[in-house]
């Protein structure tokens, strides 16, 4: 399904192990903030918040719409950004990239089911509905990764062909 790491130049070697370290630290980071006592992650959440008043004005529809759904709109961003770079990791190394995108939705479910799933021994309830917002933000990047990744591709191909028809 992937490139073998011994199939791989050393620069993609390096490469590869340095996305797949940061897939591993962005997936703790997560399941670390799940581990936060109610109390730890309201202070931070609150944190945030303060500072967004002051980037964000209150009374208008998004200041109002992100102050008060903060926590829903870290859900959604921390595991957007896990499905960018388990995207970005299978479009540079799969073999099979339609194949192996579909099996990492697999991935982002397991990730957020067993995210909530933490927070019950933290003394925090587990939500249904934070399973799909973390769900929807995996999908999303994923999908804008793919998207970015495969134009890109397609734009290259086109300049090298147009290069090649100047020569």
């Amino acid at each position: 399904m992937f490139y073998k790491f011994n199939e791989l130049s050393e620069n993609k070697r390096r490469i590869a192990t340095a996305l797949l370290c940061l897939i591993s630290f962005t997936l703790a980071t997560i399941f670390g903030q799940s581990m936060l006592s109610r109390e730890v992650s309201s202070a931070e959440s609150g944190w945030v918040r303060s500072f967004l008043m002051k980037i964000l004005p209150e009374g208008t529809l998004l200041g109002d719409f992100v102050l008060n759904n903060i926590r829903k709109i870290g859900h959604f961003v921390e595991y957007g950004i896990l499905g960018a770079e388990v995207s970005l990791y299978i479009c540079l190394y799969a073999r099979e990239v339609l194949k192996c995108a579909a099996l990492s939705l697999i991935f982002g479910h397991i990730a957020a089911f067993v995210d909530e799933t933490i927070q019950i021994f933290s003394g925090r309830g587990p939500e249904i509905r934070d399973v799909w917002i973390d769900f929807f933000g995996f999908i999303t990047l994923s999908l804008m990764t793919y998207a970015v990744f495969f134009l890109a591709k397609d734009l290259i191909s086109k300049r090298k062909n147009l290069d090649g028809k100047n020569n």
